[in-house]
């Protein structure tokens, strides 16, 4: 992790507090910058990047400001967005892919391209301090983000219009474009006149145009969502004149695009969070062009297919999308040998939230916006899989429909038309539960096996955990796939591999599994480490994969992470005092938010290993570990700051480094996701500096790469023997 970014007030900024001036000043970047072959001095007050709304982490190289244009790393700030950053050293290019979107830099030069088209940029991209920096306004912009500036708080926001590529939508050419003018009144809204464009989410485009061509544009000025949960619920999208032309453009299932030409986009917020709407989750706004008519496109990204109704006001100001209320009319239950089908009938498309309960296993369905004229409770004679049905209002507007199944059994669910289909059908798996109470898968105990001959595999860092039986028991639990009701375990598989019956469980979180038994069954039971060990530590090798951290001296700096912390697992697995985990065993590369988080979920302890630089600077040198104080730091536990004591104190010892000390409470540590986003006591070891020869050589020898970690081992076993992990 480079330091030669470390931020702090500087002495003009401390004179102007003396003066009286009462501005509050952001931090200082105060550091030397590398480039067209000439160290430049740079200071300047720090630029903050949010994205989206969110503030950015830079960690290795801040925003700078050159030529009075912001330049950002490109790696760090466009992999944030979702793009994929790649770099060609033989021609100096850096290109940014987003979406269907490439934009080609070279570096030094200022013309770009996009997607082949050349745009002129004010000031070129350039390697500044080993980083490839470009302008962030320039390429944002290029990728169809908006970008903003505040002078007060030097805050850069990049805000993505669209979440998917919709300005020109990829629709059937062999569609039909329709006019449904019906002149007939509704009273989706009081200015409603006869034009209504009633949609029934069939492959179609359709569109309202007078013809006339407007001398000048008008403004897309509001868009309203519905506020209350009444019979009818109503988007309204306002302008500051007549609409003259407008297309209802059929994409998916999953959204109603209208495009409204001759229009400019004026609205206070191009993304809209609906909660107040069992339809719609939000509704999108951007601008475009169309053979050279200005283009406003609103987006309402949809929750499930439904019906709607497109109208235009009486005083054509407005477009008004009316959702109506549907009506459950009926249910019919039928049996085809192992197959029970449950079809529920309305007189419109319906929206239905999809659950399921264990003990005994239930799928909830939950129909969003409806009344029902269902009655309660239906026989489930001759069914074989379905063993109960109930039906209920879950809420006033929301009908429910609860099918108990056996807990083997395996279910799908479509909607055809204005149906919702739930098909299930019985497992190959038999002799199998889940018991939520228990926390356990539950095996029937048919065929006896010694549980002590069970064989564990933690794979952990590739999402799963197997189990595998002594011997081969398809005949007994059969194989499959069976849906579970456990935090971060999502379900279990059961197959045969090499002769024996192996159950891998799926997990989107750390978990820890044991075996027990009673007289009738077996169980698997499913744990968070911390219910199943004294003390966990999580070890993390900083950077990797396309993030190699900071280099130096022909080293970089996730190689040398990644051997020190793969050898103090070793020593680790030595002991039972602490169960270990790590972050990654390769050259992956988690991202931070999944370290802190992963830590949060199953750790008590937390400690990420790192080189330091000062590149151009190669005097900087020694060992420093950085920390934050944590609200629930409790004395007589175990804290940061003491875990950050122990290992400087013991990584100094075994390398004869010089001491730097600790680093803490800072705005730059408390920017540092892995720090300030944990609970548990966390640490940052920057262990020596990459960009120091001496520091640099002393690293590269694998035997101080041993001591290195002997020191993180006797660290983690000292805390163990003198400290309350919890």
């Amino acid at each position: 992790m480079k330091k030669s970014c470390k931020r702090f007030f500087s002495a003009a900024v401390i004179c102007a507090m003396l003066f009286g001036n009462t501005t509050a000043y952001a931090d200082m970047v105060n550091m030397n910058l590398y480039y067209d072959g000439k160290s430049h001095s740079y200071q300047a007050e720090e630029i903050t990047i949010q994205i989206n709304g969110q503030t950015m982490e830079v960690e290795d190289m801040p925003p700078i400001v050159l030529n009075d244009r912001t330049m950002v790393p490109a790696r760090a700030v466009f992999e944030t967005m979702g793009a994929e950053v790649t770099w060609n050293a033989d021609t100096k290019e850096v290109y940014v892919k987003k979406d269907s979107d490439i934009v080609v830099l070279q570096i030094d030069h200022n013309t770009g391209t996009k997607n082949g088209a050349a745009f002129t940029m004010d000031v070129p991209a350039k390697i500044i301090n080993d980083r490839t920096l470009i302008p962030v306004r320039a390429v944002s912009e290029a990728l169809g983000c908006e970008v903003g500036w505040d002078d007060s708080t030097r805050v850069v926001s990049i805000d993505e219009t669209e979440n998917t590529p919709i300005l020109e939508p990829e629709t059937d050419n062999t569609d039909t474009n329709t006019n449904t003018n019906t002149d007939t009144n509704t009273n989706a809204n009081a200015n409603t006149n006869a034009n209504t464009n009633t949609n029934n989410n069939t492959n179609t485009n359709t569109s309202q145009d007078t013809g006339v061509v407007p001398t000048q544009n008008i403004s897309v000025t509001g868009i309203s969502v519905p506020t209350g949960n009444n019979n009818q619920q109503v988007f309204t999208v306002t302008a500051s004149g007549e609409i003259a032309k407008y297309e209802n453009v059929y994409v998916d299932d999953t959204r109603i695009v209208l495009d409204i030409y001759y229009a400019q986009k004026n609205l206070s917020s191009d993304n809209i969070t609906v909660t107040t709407s069992p339809f719609v989750s939000a509704v999108r706004s951007a601008q475009h062009d169309v053979d050279g008519v200005a283009v406003t496109r609103v987006v309402l990204d949809l929750k499930a297919p439904v019906k709607y109704q497109l109208s235009q006001s009486a005083d054509k100001k407005s477009l008004v999308v009316a959702f109506s209320e549907s009506i459950v009319q009926s249910m019919t239950v039928t049996n085809n040998g192992t197959t029970d089908t449950v079809q529920i009938n309305a007189n419109a498309p319906l929206a239905a939230n999809v659950s399921t309960l264990s003990s005994p296993k239930r799928i909830v369905i939950d129909i969003a916006y409806a009344t029902s004229n269902l009655q309660e409770t239906f026989s489930t004679e001759g069914l074989s899989q379905i063993t109960a049905i109930r039906t209920s209002m879950y809420e006033q507007k929301t009908p429910r429909v609860v099918l108990e199944v056996k807990d083997t059994a395996e279910y799908e669910i479509n909607q055809s038309g204005n149906s919702i289909v739930v098909t299930v059908k019985k497992s190959t798996l038999d002799n199998l539960s889940y018991d939520a109470s228990k926390k356990a898968l539950v095996l029937k105990k048919v065929t006896p096996f010694d549980i002590n001959a069970v064989v564990h595999t933690d794979n952990y860092l590739q999402n799963h955990y197997k189990i595998e039986l002594p011997g081969d028991f398809t005949s007994v639990y059969g194989y499959g796939t069976m849906k579970l009701d456990y935090d971060g375990v999502p379900s279990v598989t059961v197959a045969t591999e090499s002769g024996k019956t192996a159950f891998r469980f799926d997990q989107t979180k750390i978990r820890a599994y044991t075996i027990t038994e009673d007289t009738n069954n077996y169980y698997i039971n499913i744990k968070n480490p911390k219910e199943v060990y004294d003390r966990v530590l999580l070890l993390d090798a900083g950077h990797g994969g396309n993030d190699p951290g900071t280099s130096g001296n022909g080293l970089n700096e996730k190689d040398i992470n990644l051997a020190i912390v793969n050898k103090a697992y070793a020593l680790l697995q030595q002991t039972d005092k602490v169960k270990t985990y790590l972050t990654r065993t390769d050259d992956t590369r988690p991202e931070n938010r999944d370290r802190a988080n992963m830590a949060n979920d199953m750790a008590d302890v937390f400690i990420s290993i790192h080189m330091n630089s000062a590149a151009p600077n190669p005097t900087p040198n020694g060992t420093e570990v950085l920390f934050i104080t944590h609200a629930n730091d409790v004395q007589g536990k175990l804290t940061s700051q003491i875990v950050a004591t122990e290992i400087l104190q013991k990584m100094i010892a075994a390398l004869q480094t010089n001491n730097r000390g600790l680093k803490y409470d800072t705005q730059h540590q408390k920017n540092l996701i892995v720090l300030n986003s944990t609970t548990v006591p966390a640490v940052i070891v920057e262990t020596v500096f990459l960009s120091n020869p001496g520091d640099a050589l002393k690293i590269s020898n694998e035997t101080n790469q041993d001591k290195a970690a002997q020191a993180i081992y006797d660290t983690v076993i000292d805390l163990a023997n003198k400290y309350n992990w919890r």
